[in-house]
């Protein structure tokens, strides 16, 4: 009796590594850390591509383990480069320029890509 109710314990813990094995779940993925030590993770749970291929990602800005900000890029690619606009809680987008012209947006702009 105990070696068959170690078997189906070991059988459902066998079960539950394998279906757990194949979940995805949403991560904050550092991207760079600024001169003020204020640090950018991208919300992978909040990426998407939108027709005519741009993407949308929120950034989330941490300082002394709290969330300071979150702010929202949208990337385009055009001219044979990547541009970026960004905005905060939900004002309009401002345009940023070209995403190799900033250091932090061209690491954020990488995770971005790794991800999606």
């Amino acid at each position: 009796m105990v070696n068959l109710k170690r078997g189906i314990v070991a059988g459902f813990t066998f079960l539950c590594l394998t279906l757990g094995a194949g979940s995805v779940f949403a991560e904050d993925v550092w991207a760079y850390t600024y001169h003020d030590g204020t640090q950018a993770y991208v919300d992978t749970d909040s990426m998407y591509r939108l027709i005519g291929g741009k993407i949308h990602a929120k950034v989330k800005k941490v300082k002394w383990d709290r969330v300071i900000s979150i702010e929202e890029f949208l990337f385009n690619h055009d001219e044979g480069s990547w541009w970026y606009g960004y905005r905060f809680d939900n004002g309009p987008y401002k345009g940023g320029g070209n995403v190799t012209n900033s250091e932090s947006v061209w690491n954020i702009f990488n995770v971005v890509q790794q991800y999606l």
